[in-house]
């Protein structure tokens, strides 16, 4: 079974989160400044995923 593309954006989201709060990598403050909103997202995709 092929990936859906809802799977692939949790994923690409997910990543995002991860590099953003590893503390290793520079972070913009925009990147964090959208990390609240990216949450959001996260949770409707599992809501509605599921």
């Amino acid at each position: 079974m092929s990936e859906k593309p809802i799977d692939r954006l949790e994923a690409a989201l997910l990543n995002f989160v991860e590099r953003v709060t590893d503390g290793k990598n520079a972070t913009s403050e925009t990147e964090i400044a959208v990390l609240p909103e990216v949450a959001k997202v996260l949770v409707l995709i599992k809501i509605f995923n599921s």
